[in-house]
């Protein structure tokens, strides 16, 4: 049979990841992956009444935003 040779104790025989990333987004003349500073909320991972919950909040959230915009316009007229 054939023999098998066993590479040195931290040599690699294939480039890093990043390297073939890298070069894969060059090759295929893609820009490499950007990604938004700020990003929305996604509650697809919670509960069903984790997320029932945060949406009751928010939505109290905002119409007491609104109720306090409605006071601050009825005072300066």
């Amino acid at each position: 049979m054939g023999s098998v040779e066993i590479s040195p104790k931290g040599y690699s025989s294939g480039p890093r990841i990043k390297h073939v990333c890298r070069n894969a987004a060059v090759a295929l003349g893609r820009p490499l992956a950007t990604f938004p500073e700020k990003t929305e909320l996604r509650l697809s991972a919670l509960p069903t009444n984790e997320k029932a919950q945060l949406l009751r909040q928010e939505s109290e959230n905002k119409s007491g935003e609104i109720m306090l915009h409605r006071k601050i316009a009825v005072n300066c007229f």
